[in-house]
């Protein structure tokens, strides 16, 4: 479902370690960056404080359904994309020389509070899990159609669960009565197949089951590799490439992409160890818990 939902722009994103962004990415007056996941522009907002008068904020966000929440600034250009086009939407709007790009990961709070497309198991709504209208494929589509063995590889590879093989023969199983078409069907379907000590664990036990099927569906690790890569050329001589992931598959992404472009002497890893979140910060925002942060430099 695909609701232009009234929001309150603050509700729509709660930046995490701002103040490390601001601080690796060191924005000064006149020049350009780059927010490839802009999201409700919490990062932009300082940014583009800094960047005065005439320094520029390109910022990409995938979901359409975002964009109207986005505070408008004369500074900022808001591109409706995806950032592994990273290069090609520079060239549009001739932004030139970049000094910083930022990507924060993960899932947005829009999409678990707002999005109405089954990014929560907590709420009933609609199998969707897609980023933006132009994707194909829906999670959906994955439990409905999918064989046993690819719906074990998904849950395996991108959600590393240790239960995936009795998962995703249980979601062969129920499908046969009819098509699975809730997040509160998943749910019933996972509660079933795993052991009662793993539904007691401080981790939800769908939880990694709902991290594949969002992964897989928007080609999250690879469109990560694409666009760190696009950035790593991009960003200008002394340039920073900041990213801020939320688990260990982006974490391994973000960090090997580094520590290739570092052995290749294109650049320099200015974090040797990931930063992570204040324990005053988690505690205002628990979505900061599982973030690491980790900063790249063009030579």
């Amino acid at each position: 479902m695909w609701l232009n939902v009234s929001v309150v722009q603050d509700e729509l994103h709660t930046p995490v370690m701002q103040k490390e962004v601001i601080y690796f990415l060191d924005p000064k007056p006149n020049e350009n960056f780059i927010d490839a996941t802009i999201d409700g522009g919490g990062h932009a907002r300082i940014i583009l404080e800094k960047i005065k008068p005439n320094g520029k904020v390109l910022g990409i966000e995938q979901d359409e359904s975002i964009i109207p929440f986005i505070p408008e600034n004369d500074n900022l250009i808001i591109e409706n994309n995806n950032y592994i086009h990273m290069k090609s939407i520079i060239k549009k709007y001739g932004i030139q020389p970049i000094k910083g790009i930022l990507f924060d990961l993960g899932l947005s709070s829009f999409h678990v509070e707002r999005s109405q497309r089954g990014f929560s198991f907590k709420k009933n709504e609609p199998l969707d899990m897609r980023f933006s209208k132009d994707i194909d494929m829906m999670a959906a589509d994955i439990v409905n159609s999918s064989d046993y063995q690819t719906i074990k590889t998904i849950l395996k590879t991108y959600g590393e669960e240790q239960f995936a093989p009795q998962i995703a023969k249980a979601i062969c199983h129920a499908r046969k009565k009819g098509n699975i078409q809730t997040t509160f069907d998943l749910v019933d379907i996972i509660k079933e197949a795993v052991p009662q000590w793993y539904k007691r664990k401080k981790i939800y036990f769908a939880t990694k089951t709902f991290q594949a099927l969002r992964i897989k569906v928007n080609k999250e690790l690879e469109n990560l590799r694409q666009g760190l890569q696009a950035a790593c050329h991009v960003v200008g001589k002394g340039g920073r490439v900041v990213v801020i992931s939320f688990h260990s598959l982006e974490h391994r992404i973000v960090k090997e992409t580094f520590k290739e472009y570092e052995k290749n002497a294109f650049g320099k890893i200015i974090t040797k160890h990931a930063k992570r979140p204040t324990r005053s910060e988690v505690m205002i925002n628990a979505r900061a818990r599982s973030a690491l942060l980790r900063v790249w430099e063009r030579l």
